[in-house]
């Protein structure tokens, strides 16, 4: 990414913080570290949709295992909100490839 698409996208990040309380701006920083330490630990990212929409899906099956929990079986919020955070980075990491499949 050049220097003025990156100034761009930071000055749109701005506007779009001053909507959102806090406490979202934290969850997006949350979800954001978890998207860096997963493309850390896993670099390799499929090159077809099917497959990366599967990674989404496993995530979207740990959350709602979590959510089952913590509603039945005395789970832990923070399992829930664990879950949550690496299915919305996975999200991104998903969306953040679409151009190539």
């Amino acid at each position: 990414m050049d220097d003025k698409t990156a100034a761009n996208a930071v000055d749109q990040f701005t506007e779009l913080a001053k909507c959102l309380t806090v406490r979202e701006l934290k969850i997006l920083v949350s979800i954001a570290k978890e998207y860096e330490r997963a493309c850390k630990k896993h670099p390799a990212w499929p090159s077809d949709k099917i497959h990366a929409a599967a990674i989404v899906q496993e995530e979207c099956g740990e959350l709602i295992r979590a959510s089952l929990q913590q509603v039945y079986e005395d789970g832990s919020y923070n399992e829930l909100r664990k879950e949550a955070i690496q299915t919305g980075a996975m999200c991104l990491r998903f969306i953040s490839h679409l151009s190539e499949y």
